[in-house]
C-alpha cells in the first residue's frame, strides 16, 4: 500500500536581489531586426532565418511569452503579429521615423516593450522619434493579445499617446527600461539639451506622465543605455568616449554618483550574464573591463583586455543561452561563448551566424532590447531551502509551502494549488507570495535511492579476535538483529552470516553480512642454508594477509638479495597483528678458482710430467671440465676430474709434440649464487 507523507519546508531566509532576471528567459527567445532577420532560440543550437517582415534601420523590438512563443515584433511606428502581418489598428503610429520609401526606424534604441503590470494580456510599445525626424517626442501605444482573435492589436485609444515633448534636437535616441521595486517598471529617456535622465514609471495605475529627472553633468552620446538587473547601477554611451557609470535606484528612479570609466570608447556594449564584465568594440577588436573593480573606475579602464577581432562590430545583445551575440561587418553575427571568463577564456567565435541580405545588412541595425518578465517582484524575493529526505519505494510525497498568509502559488509544472503530490525523486520548486511585492521560493529535493548497505560489504576477522558489527544512522530509529538484539551495534567472533532489520520511520531495511576467519602467517620460502664467502643468494617470503613484508636487515620486498651470514627475520603487520619467520645463514670459504701452469715436460722424470689445474683444498666444486687442444684446433684432451691432467700424449700413448697448446677450464662452485660456470682459457708450452 502507497503511503502519503506530508512535509512542511525548513525555511533558510536569503535576499536577493533581481532574482526575477533568470525568470525572464522566454520572453526573449524570439529576436527580429534589420531587414528581415529573426533568430529562433528555442532550438539548440539557436537557428538563423531570413523570414521576419520586419524592416528596419536600426531599432526594433521583438516579445514572446514566457514559454518562448512569438506574441509579436515592432519598430515603434508599426507593428508585426506573430505571422507577420501588421495589426489592424497599427496603422499611423508615430515615433522612430523617418521613412525611406518602406523602411523607417532610424532611432538607435527608441523603441521598448514593457508588460502591463495590471493587464497580463497587454503590452507598453515606447516609441521615440529619431533624431533625423527633428521632432524628439516620445510617444506609447497599447497592444492587446486578446483582440484579434488572439493575434493581438493596437488599443485604438491608445494609439500615439504622447509622453514627452523634448523640443527641437532634444533627445538621444537612448532609452532604456529596468524594474522597480514592486510589481513596476521604469522607462527612461536620455535628453541632450539639456542633459539629463528621464525615468517615467510604469505601474497598475499606467504610465505616470510626471517622470523623476537627473542631471548627469556629462554629455551623453546617440549610443546604447543599459539599466542592471542585478545591481542598481546604469551604464551609458558618452561623447567624450569614456563610459557613464551611475547607480540607479529602482524605488525612486533617481540615477546619482556618476561617473566615467575611461578608455571604452565605444557606442555600444553589453553586459556579462553576471553583469561582473563589460564588453565594448572599437572600431577592430571586442574589449573586456572588469566590472569587479568598482568603485574604482580608473582600474575598470585599466583592465581592458582585447578579447576579440575581426570587426568593425555593430551591436552586442546577451540571449537566453547565457552567450552574447555581436553583428559584425560582412554580415556576420558573433558569439562570446562564456561571457562570465575573464579575458581569452570568455572565446569568442567571430562566424557563429551568416546572415542573408546586402554587405550592409547589419551596418545599423540592432539586436534589440532585452524585455523585462510580467509581474515583476524584485524588491523581497525569499528564497529557501529543504534538507533531503529518505522516501520509501512506492511511497508519495505531499509538500507543502506553509508560508502564513500566502494566497498565491506557481508550482514547477504550472499548477497552483497550496500543496503538490510527488512520486519521482528530483528536485522541484514553487514560488508563492501574499501581497504584490513578496515572493518566496522554495526549491527542495527529494531522493529515493535503493536499500542503504547497512552493514558494508562481507569481511574477514583474525583468529582469537572479535568483530563490531555497527548499523547505526542517524535516520533508523529501531534496529534488530539475527540474534534478537535491538542495539545498534553487534559483538560477534566466530564465523557466519548475520542480518539485521532497521525501521527509518515508515521505511523497513533489510541487510546482511558474511563474517569469515583467517589466521595470519608469514613463510620464508628457503631452509637455513649456507653461502660461500663474497657470494651472494636471494631468500623469498611470502604472507596470506596482502601485507608488506619487512626483514630485520633494513630491506622490504617479499625477495632480498642477502650476502653475509647471520639470522634473517621477515615480519609482516596487518589488522591481525604481527607475524615474523626466521632464517640461519652460515658462511664457508668454497672458493674454486685455480693455478694454472704454463708449461711442463712430460719425460718420465716425476717432476712436472702432468699439466692439470690446482685448485685450494676448500674448493667443493659440482662440475669441472679441462679440454686441450693442439694449433690446429684439434682436441687431444679431456678431463671431468680435477685430479686427472694431461699427460702429453693423445690417441692412446702417442707422445704429442713439442710446442703450444691451448687449454679452456670450466667449474661451477658447489655453493655459489648460481650455475654459471668460471671459464678459464690459456696456452701451455709441451717441452721435451
Amino acid at each position: 500500500m502507497k503511503k502519503i507523507y506530508r512535509i512542511w519546508l525548513p525555511l533558510l531566509f536569503m535576499l536577493l536581489s533581481g532574482s526575477m532576471v533568470a525568470l525572464a528567459q522566454g520572453e526573449n527567445k524570439q529576436w527580429h531586426f534589420g531587414m528581415g532577420h529573426h533568430i529562433n532560440f528555442n532550438t539548440t543550437p539557436p537557428s538563423y532565418n531570413q523570414n521576419s517582415n520586419m524592416a528596419t534601420f536600426e531599432s526594433s523590438a521583438a516579445v514572446s511569452d514566457a514559454q518562448g512563443n512569438l506574441l509579436f515584433y515592432t519598430i515603434g511606428c508599426r507593428i508585426w503579429d506573430r505571422n507577420g502581418n501588421q495589426m489592424p489598428n497599427a496603422t499611423g503610429l508615430l515615433g522612430n521615423g523617418p521613412s525611406w520609401g518602406t523602411v523607417q526606424g532610424s532611432g538607435q534604441e527608441s523603441v521598448q516593450i514593457l508588460p502591463n503590470p495590471a493587464n497580463s494580456n497587454q503590452y507598453y510599445v515606447f516609441s521615440a522619434n529619431a533624431s533625423e525626424d527633428g521632432m524628439d517626442k516620445v510617444y506609447y501605444h497599447i497592444v492587446d493579445m486578446s483582440l484579434n482573435g488572439g493575434l493581438g492589436d493596437v488599443i485604438p485609444a491608445s494609439k500615439n499617446t504622447l509622453l514627452l515633448d523634448a523640443g527641437l534636437y532634444g533627445i538621444t535616441e537612448n532609452t532604456g527600461t529596468a524594474y522597480g521595486d514592486c510589481n513596476n517598471y521604469w522607462y527612461i529617456v536620455l535628453t541632450k539639451a539639456p542633459c539629463q535622465y528621464y525615468a517615467f514609471k510604469v505601474d497598475a495605475n499606467g504610465v505616470s506622465t510626471t517622470p523623476v529627472i537627473s542631471t548627469p553633468n556629462i554629455p551623453v552620446a546617440e549610443g546604447s543605455f543599459k539599466v542592471s538587473n542585478l545591481r542598481q547601477a546604469s551604464y551609458t554611451a558618452s561623447n567624450s568616449g569614456d563610459m557613464i557609470r551611475s547607480s540607479f535606484n529602482k524605488t525612486t528612479g533617481i540615477f546619482s554618483n556618476f561617473g566615467t570609466i575611461p578608455n571604452t570608447a565605444t557606442w555600444h556594449f553589453e553586459l556579462s550574464p553576471d553583469e561582473q564584465i563589460l564588453y565594448t568594440s572599437d572600431a577592430a577588436t571586442i574589449k573586456q573591463f572588469n566590472l569587479q573593480l568598482y568603485p574604482n573606475l580608473t582600474a575598470i579602464g585599466a583592465s581592458v583586455t582585447t578579447v576579440g577581432t575581426g570587426g568593425p562590430h555593430f551591436d552586442f545583445r546577451l540571449a537566453p543561452d547565457g552567450k552574447i551575440y555581436v553583428s559584425s561587418i560582412g554580415n556576420y553575427i558573433g558569439r562570446i561563448e562564456q561571457p562570465n571568463l575573464i579575458g581569452p577564456a570568455c572565446t569568442f567565435t567571430p562566424q557563429f551566424f551568416t546572415v542573408t541580405g546586402t554587405a550592409s545588412s547589419l551596418l545599423l541595425a540592432r539586436l534589440g532590447p532585452n524585455n523585462l518578465k510580467p509581474p515583476h517582484n524584485s524588491s523581497d524575493t525569499i528564497r529557501s531551502h529543504t534538507s533531503a529526505m529518505l522516501l520509501c519505494e512506492e511511497d508519495s510525497v505531499v509538500l507543502e509551502n506553509l508560508h502564513p498568509g500566502n494566497t498565491t502559488f506557481y508550482w514547477y509544472d504550472g499548477s497552483n494549488a497550496d500543496h503538490h503530490t510527488i512520486t519521482q525523486p528530483g528536485t522541484y520548486w514553487v514560488r508563492s507570495s501574499h501581497n504584490a511585492c513578496t515572493l518566496y521560493i522554495d526549491t527542495f529535493t527529494v531522493s529515493r535511492s535503493p536499500a542503504p548497505l547497512i552493514l558494508g560489504k562481507d569481511t574477514m576477522i583474525c583468529k582469537g579476535h572479535e568483530a563490531i558489527l555497527n548499523a547505526f544512522d542517524p535516520r533508523f530509529d529501531h534496529y534488530e538483529w539475527s540474534d534478537g538484539s535491538t542495539g545498534t551495534t553487534l559483538t560477534v567472533n566466530t564465523p557466519g552470516t548475520y542480518y539485521v532489520t532497521v525501521q527509518a520511520g515508515p521505511c523497513t531495511f533489510s541487510d546482511s553480512i558474511k563474517l569469515g576467519i583467517t589466521e595470519p602467517e608469514i613463510n620464508i620460502l628457503q631452509a637455513d642454508t649456507s653461502i660461500c664467502s663474497g657470494s651472494t643468494i636471494y631468500v623469498s617470503a611470502s604472507t596470506n594477509m596482502n601485507s608488506a613484508i619487512y626483514w630485520n636487515s633494513g630491506q622490504s620486498g617479499p625477495s632480498i638479495p642477502i650476502s653475509k651470514p647471520g639470522t634473517y627475520v621477515a615480519s609482516t603487520q596487518n589488522m591481525c597483528g604481527i607475524q615474523s619467520d626466521t632464517l640461519l645463514l652460515t658462511e664457508i670459504n668454497c672458493d674454486c678458482v685455480p693455478i694454472i701452469p704454463n708449461s711442463f715436460t712430460p719425460n718420465r722424470d716425476g717432476r712436472n710430467d702432468v699439466f692439470m689445474p690446482v685448485f685450494p683444498g676448500s674448493c667443493d666444486a659440482k662440475f669441472y671440465e679441462l679440454h686441450i687442444y693442439n694449433r690446429y684446433g684439434q682436441l687431444v684432451f679431456s678431463s671431468f676430474q680435477r685430479d686427472r691432467g694431461w699427460d702429453g700424449t693423445y690417441q692412446g700413448n702417442t707422445p704429442a709434440d713439442p710446442g703450444t697448446y691451448f687449454y679452456i677450464v670450466k667449474v661451477i662452485n658447489r655453493y655459489g649464487a648460481e650455475d654459471k660456470p668460471l671459464t678459464l682459457k690459456g696456452d701451455i708450452s709441451l717441452i721435451r
